[in-house]
């Protein structure tokens, strides 16, 4: 999948559950690779289901698994890195 698409699939994975402040910046300009994703929960069960809205989707439908992720659910970030 490229990254358009990607881009374009992202917040409607997390807009399923109710995710707030969906935001996609494009960072290639800056650090050459890739888009960044963010978006927020209001609770960590919420924010859970969120990402595992995202990640069971991209890998039941798309057959990708991120390549990383960052943080905890404990400090409010979990980003699942999707390489395209």
């Amino acid at each position: 999948m490229d990254s358009r698409k990607l881009a374009l699939l992202w917040p409607q994975l997390a807009d399923n559950k109710k995710a707030e402040d969906i935001v996609i910046l494009d960072v290639r300009s800056v650090l050459g690779d890739g888009l960044f994703r963010h978006c927020c929960g209001t609770s960590e069960p919420h924010l859970r289901a969120i990402v595992d809205e995202i990640t069971d989707k991209l890998r039941d439908e798309h057959h990708l698994r991120p390549k990383s992720v960052d943080g905890t659910l404990r400090n409010r970030v979990d980003r699942p890195d999707y390489l395209t």
